[in-house]
């Protein structure tokens, strides 16, 4: 839009459909004095019918003698930054939806060896149905005897930049079906190394 064609628009004009109600409250909320500024991501439609995406932050001046309120809003085009959280969002369902498709038994541990996430083929391969009563308690202790202290070292290898490996027996939960499990623990580090 021109700026002359956006002066005779109102501010729900411009915005998008799946956003003029909640914005309708929140400024009928600032003119009657329940809210002094309220801030809104939402999505403005241009001319063309594209859409971008704003951060506005909307307060109300009060009037003078001279000069009636207003309502004054701060408008940040955020559509790149809404782009980037859409793609990371993408990007990181993408790789649960890898891992939990994996026939591999993939657990995450913390570093003193508690469980905290199985993926979805290991808790097939496990038969665990829920993880709820497995989140959280020692991965170590899932093992007896000299596979548990194969496991504690696995871990501490992990934890201290190695990687521990083991094979290793333990049934599975529910129909404690015999099992040989081929074990390798490996840190995963954040983006500093």
């Amino acid at each position: 839009y021109t700026d002359s064609e956006l002066q005779t628009l109102s501010f729900l004009e411009i915005t998008h459909e799946d956003y003029r109600e909640t914005n309708r409250a929140l400024v009928t909320e600032l003119l009657e004095g329940k809210r002094e500024q309220f801030q809104i991501e939402k999505q403005y439609q241009r001319k063309d019918s594209s859409l971008i995406w704003v951060r506005n932050n909307v307060s109300l001046v009060p009037g003078t003698e001279s000069m009636p309120r207003f309502i004054m809003t701060l408008s940040e085009n955020i559509t790149d930054r809404k782009k980037t959280q859409d793609a990371l969002r993408d990007a990181e369902e993408f790789q649960r939806r890898l891992i939990d498709c994996s026939r591999d038994c993939i657990k995450v541990l913390d570093l003193e060896g508690k469980l905290l996430s199985i993926n979805e083929g290991g808790m097939q391969a496990l038969e665990i149905c829920d993880f709820v009563p497995f989140a959280n308690t020692s991965w170590i202790d899932f093992w007896e005897g000299q596979d548990r202290e194969a496991a504690r070292a696995a871990v501490k290898a992990a934890a201290t930049d190695g990687t521990g490996h083991f094979v290793g027996y333990l049934p599975t939960n529910l129909t404690q079906q015999p099992k040989w499990w081929d074990v390798a623990v490996n840190p995963i580090r954040d983006a500093a190394g």
